[in-house]
């Protein structure tokens, strides 16, 4: 899973040499020094994804610089970095941008487009479509083609985790510059944003994503600008950063620098680093060659789909075998003692009390290897991770553009900043591939329809099913089921023991009131006293009693066990989260089935899959309540 960073510039950005001449290979150079510091933090495993707006100057420069680093640096190459072509228009409208340039330019463009169409995206702005032909074929750049940029800058702002912008600090009055750009990655006033896209619109002012990462390259301009200075309230994030290009955190209050909103942003992106480092570092590789549609909806992000599903299911089944040998020892060590009051001053009682201390110590290394494998986390987040891409595949079959808020709520965002990472690159194929889920919305929705929420539905009965389907895998895969068996065998195994206990009442009550306290001490064992003679019960009691006793003791530790396992197992919430589910589902799966315009019809596949994310990420913060880890 790749970092993104993207790239917005002056095209008539200056860098100048020590003679004080205009070096275009001195902004590659910057370029490539801010390259190489994201790669230091990301490592090797992370793919470095370059999001470029392909116009002369900076956008076109920083490509020279990803080819410079995959020719010359170990570290740099085919499989650990890309560029994805971002485009304001359509492309035959976008080469009049080229008109009165130097032919180099042209000539640069034609053959990195030629090299990454196959990434290339074309963005579209909130316009009709005569008001959008019209801007395309605007060749004064009059309003309305500055809307066009401002569009493709909210699309960098939105999807990149890191601005880089070679720009000269200062705001301008020109709609869709790089100012622009800064603004609408850092949540500042000044941007007049009706007719971006829906879907690339500002996030809501409460929802705490007003801000992000931005590096500058500080560069001059052809031409003087006398605008005031934007930078001056940014905090530093990283002082490590090369000096050359400044790393920023900047958000929509910069003079609150220490604000919640400072450091909510920099604890997501530093853990959104440390996320993706750990995820690249896992060997597996994955492919949807199992799930064509799922393929169609995700394109060449169902790898990564595959890849954390696997994942997930690697570490879940690590995680269970971690948690059955806890619960073996753990039962051993209960087992031992409860029995060695029984044997205490003989041989069998030392030798049970060293077994006692020798299971305490083997739980507390599992547990203890619990926390440094963090098996259950790691399932959470990939398994978080997949569900995500596998909705937002879904989606984008069905022809339903990302929309505002995003899927996983702001609250899970600074724990999965993964997620939301994952569910941004599956929101970027509807914009690569949006003619193609257009042109196929029809037959699609129908296959989204039987696959995703039939198949939701089918998963979601057999998960609720009460009868078993397996001798074994019932425990792990029908919780409903294994809740109320376990349950059961828990109450009854309490049962037995209460009347185990009644019984131990009953026979002393008789024992004490053949042998009364007024003629014998009341400390003498009564055992001692009876004779064979005075019943058959009491005299079978006084030879078992011991017996008895561990017996109702057994009872009650078994039965404890079992509710210890039916908490760590988390059954209660599982099976209470697939019947919310289950509902909203079947509710989906009949409102389809209405004659529904597209606009609703996007509206509730956009609400069921928020809802089914939301329930997911509760699912998974009541399963990190019951991790091994945290016992």
């Amino acid at each position: 899973m790749p970092l993104l960073i993207g790239v917005s510039g002056h095209r008539n950005a200056l860098l100048r040499d020590s003679s004080g001449n205009a070096d275009e290979s001195l902004i590659v150079q910057a370029i490539i020094t801010a390259l190489k510091h994201w790669r230091a933090q990301v490592g090797e495993q992370t793919p470095i994804w370059l999001l470029t707006g392909m116009a002369s100057g900076p956008d076109l420069l920083a490509i020279d610089a990803v080819e410079a680093l995959m020719e010359g640096e170990p570290d740099w190459y085919t499989g650990n970095c890309d560029v994805i072509p971002v485009l304001p228009m359509p492309v035959e409208y976008f080469r009049a941008d080229f008109a009165g340039t130097e032919p180099a330019w042209q000539t640069k463009f034609d053959y990195y487009l030629n090299k990454y169409q196959h990434n290339l995206i074309v963005t579209t702005a909130n316009m009709s479509d005569e008001e959008r032909l019209s801007a395309y074929t605007d060749l004064n750049y009059g309003e309305s083609r500055s809307q066009l940029y401002l569009n493709q800058g909210a699309f960098l702002s939105r999807y990149s985790n890191v601005l880089l912008t070679l720009w000269d600090g200062q705001d301008s009055d020109s709609v869709g510059g790089t100012a622009d750009v800064v603004k609408l990655k850092c949540g500042m006033p000044g941007v007049c944003t009706d007719k971006v896209h829906p879907g690339l619109q500002p996030v809501g002012y409460f929802d705490g994503l007003q801000g992000g990462v931005l590096q500058h390259i500080l560069v001059e301009r052809t031409a003087e600008n006398p605008a005031e200075h934007l930078t001056a309230g940014f905090q530093r994030l990283a002082p490590d950063a090369p000096e050359q290009a400044t790393v920023y955190l900047c958000h929509s209050h910069p003079s609150a620098q220490t604000s919640p909103l400072s450091s909510s942003l920099s604890e997501e992106f530093v853990a959104l680093v440390r996320q993706l480092k750990q995820f690249n570092a896992e060997p597996m590789q994955g492919d949807c060659s199992d799930d064509a549609l799922l393929g169609e909806g995700l394109a060449g992000r169902c790898a990564i789909f595959s890849k954390a599903d696997k994942v997930a299911l690697k570490a879940q089944s690590r995680y269970r075998t971690q948690l059955l040998l806890f619960m073996a020892f753990a039962f051993l060590g209960l087992l031992a003692y409860e029995t060695v009051s029984n044997l205490l001053n003989t041989l069998g009682g030392l030798i049970i009390i060293g077994a006692v201390l020798v299971v305490v110590g083997v739980t507390f290394f599992i547990i203890l290897g619990a926390k440094m494998a963090r098996l259950k986390w790691r399932y959470q987040l990939n398994r978080m991770v997949a569900e995500s891409l596998r909705l937002r595949g879904y989606l984008n079959l069905a022809d339903v553009p990302p929309s505002l808020p995003p899927m996983l709520p702001r609250r899970y965002r600074s724990s999965f900043p993964l997620v939301s990472q994952a569910n941004a690159l599956g929101e970027m194929i509807w914009w690569q591939d949006r003619q193609t889920f257009q042109n196929g919305y029809q037959g699609n929705l129908e296959r989204v329809k039987e696959q995703w929420i039939g198949g939701q539905i089918r998963y979601l009965d057999s998960k609720l099913k009460t009868t078993r389907e397996s001798k074994i895998r019932w425990i792990n895969k029908q919780p409903k089921l294994a809740m109320q068996t376990f349950n059961r065998m828990s109450y009854q195994l309490f049962i037995a023991a209460v009347m185990l206990g009644v019984m131990m009442w009953l026979v002393h009550g008789w024992l004490l009131w053949q042998y009364p306290l007024d003629t014998f001490a009341g400390n003498v064992n009564r055992c001692e006293l009876n004779q064979l003679s005075n019943g058959f019960l009491p005299w079978l009691w006084c030879e078992w009693d011991t017996g008895v006793m561990l017996a109702v003791q057994f009872l009650v530790m078994l039965g404890g066990v079992i509710a210890l396992w039916v908490e760590l197992a988390n059954y209660r919430f599982a099976s209470a989260g697939f019947a919310h589910m289950q509902v909203f589902y079947k509710r989906a799966q009949f409102l389809l089935a209405q004659s529904l315009t597209k606009v609703q019809t996007d509206k509730l596949l956009t609400e069921l899959a928020n809802e089914a994310m939301q329930e997911h990420a509760e699912w998974n913060l009541s399963e990190a309540e019951s991790d091994l880890a945290r016992r």
